[in-house]
């Protein structure tokens, strides 16, 4: 593996596997059964703060539980609601606040109920969620 730089080093060392996908970012993939999670750092922001903006992407397998409640449960919070987006597999992009949203109260969940998507997701949909979050 490619020397990282100093401001990836501490992310580098809390993940298992690491690899240095392009100069100057880190890409960081898991999976799980229904899951696969991917991270890509993006930026070093701050003077001497080391804070880095972190490009989320998680693919879930709906189960039945997950189609029945209308919701899953991403890793991290999402710094900023503006920017999640939420895919669905061979379909157009979803629009925040008419076909899904941020639960206000679990701000890792991301739900469906009520709006656009209700009803329309089912066991089996694979459904990407994009955001971005800071550590």
């Amino acid at each position: 593996m490619a020397e990282l730089d100093p401001v990836y080093e501490e992310l580098a060392q809390r993940v298992a596997i690491t690899t240095v996908a392009e100069e100057g970012t880190l890409l960081v993939k898991t999976s799980s059964p229904g899951r696969q999670y991917e991270s890509k750092s993006l930026a070093s922001l701050g003077i001497g703060g080391d804070s880095i903006i972190i490009q989320e992407s998680e693919k879930f397998t709906l189960t039945a539980t997950d189609a029945s409640s209308m919701y899953v449960t991403l890793m991290y919070v999402p710094d900023d609601i503006d920017i999640i987006e939420f895919s669905i597999r061979h379909a157009p992009l979803q629009e925040y606040g008419v076909d899904y949203r941020q639960n206000s109260m679990f701000p890792k969940r991301i739900e469906w109920v009520g709006l656009g998507l209700d009803g329309m997701l089912n066991e089996a949909d694979v459904i990407t969620i994009f955001y971005t979050r800071s550590t």
